[in-house]
C-alpha cells in the first residue's frame, strides 16, 4: 500500500528496479391611448394598414410572417445543435501523453541539485516492466532514485506510471483512481483531521501523520509518516519519511522522500511535495502528447 517505503517496499515499487456547480385575478382593461388608431386614415396618408398583403405606406416595414419566423427559429436551433458538441469537444479531456523519457530527462542535473540533501548523491534508474505486468492498463513505467554508496534505502524514489492513451476516453479514470485508493486509508485514519498521532494506516503500520493537498496535475496529496510502529521489524526500524502522490492525464506519480539524518518530518513533507511539483512541471514541459 502506498505510504510504506521499500525495505519495507511500497506496492508502487517493484521488487527490484529493473534499472532500465403572476398577479392573481383578471388583467385590467387596457386604457385607450390618444395615439391609438381611430379607423380614419391620418390626413395625407392612405388607409393603413389596408388590405392584407397590400402595399405598405412609404417608410413602413412589414413584420415578418410566420414562415419567415419559423425559418429563423429553425436556423437558431441548428446553430445550437452545432455549438453544443463543439463546446463539449473543446472542454473535453486533454491529450494523453505519448511516452516517458529517461530519469535524466525527468530530473536533469540543475533540477536534481535543487532537491534537498542531494549533495553526494547520484540519480539512477530507468524503465521498469513490473507495473505493466501487475496492472495491464499501464503501458510504461519509470523508476528513478537518488543514492550514494553508503546509504540504504535511497534518499528518494520517483515512480512514474504511464497508462494507455485510451484512458482519455474515461477522462483518465484509472490514474485518478490509483491516487484516490492511496488517499482513502489516510483519510479514514485521520477522521477528517489533517494531522494526528498514532494513526493506523491499515497496513501493519501505525504512525504520526500529517496530510496536505497537492494541487498539481489533476490533483493529489502529500503525507508525512513519523514515529512508525509495526510488528514488522523492518518497518519499525525506519526513520520518518514523506510521500507525495498525484496524477496528470494518463500518468500517475509517486514520490517517496526519506531525506537525510536529522531532517524532521515537516521538512521531509515539504521536500516530497516540492519534488512532486517539480516532476509535474517537468512532465508537462518535456513529454509529447497524442
Amino acid at each position: 500500500m502506498p505510504g510504506q517505503p521499500p525495505t519495507p517496499r511500497s506496492p508502487w515499487e517493484p521488487p527490484e528496479p529493473s534499472g532500465d456547480g403572476r398577479p392573481s385575478g383578471p388583467p385590467p382593461e387596457p386604457r385607450p391611448s390618444r395615439h391609438a388608431p381611430t379607423g380614419r386614415a391620418p390626413k395625407g396618408r392612405p388607409d393603413f394598414p389596408g388590405e392584407p398583403g397590400g402595399p405598405l405606406p412609404e417608410g413602413a416595414v412589414r413584420p415578418p410572417g410566420k414562415g419567415r419566423a419559423l425559418i429563423t427559429a429553425a436556423a437558431a436551433l441548428a446553430a445550437v445543435a452545432v455549438a453544443v458538441p463543439l463546446a463539449w469537444g473543446l472542454a473535453g479531456p486533454r491529450p494523453a501523453y505519448a511516452g516517458l523519457e529517461t530519469c535524466a530527462d525527468l530530473l536533469p542535473d540543475d533540477v536534481f541539485a535543487d532537491i534537498p540533501a542531494t549533495e553526494g548523491h547520484t540519480l539512477g534508474g530507468g524503465p521498469s516492466y513490473y507495473y505493466g505486468e501487475a496492472e495491464p492498463g499501464i503501458d510504461e513505467s519509470l523508476y528513478c532514485s537518488a543514492t550514494r554508496d553508503d546509504e540504504d534505502p535511497a534518499l528518494f524514489t520517483v515512480i512514474v506510471l504511464r497508462y494507455l492513451p485510451e484512458t482519455r476516453d474515461t477522462d483518465y479514470a484509472e490514474p485518478r483512481d490509483r491516487v484516490a485508493r492511496a488517499l482513502a486509508p489516510l483519510e479514514r485514519g485521520l477522521g477528517g483531521a489533517s494531522a494526528a498521532p498514532a494513526v493506523d494506516t491499515g497496513d501493519d503500520l501505525v504512525a504520526d501523520l500529517e496530510l496536505r493537498d497537492l494541487p498539481v496535475g489533476d490533483g493529489g496529496h502529500a503525507v508525512s509518516y513519523s514515529e512508525p510502529r509495526s510488528d514488522n521489524p523492518a518497518v519499525a526500524a525506519q526513520d520518518d519519511w514523506a510521500e507525495a502522490v498525484f496524477s496528470t492525464r494518463n500518468i500517475a506519480v509517486d514520490v517517496i522522500y526519506r531525506g537525510s539524518p536529522g531532517m524532521d518530518a515537516g521538512a521531509k513533507l515539504d521536500a516530497a511535495a516540492g519534488l512532486a511539483t517539480t516532476v509535474a512541471d517537468r512532465i508537462g514541459a518535456t513529454l509529447d502528447t497524442v
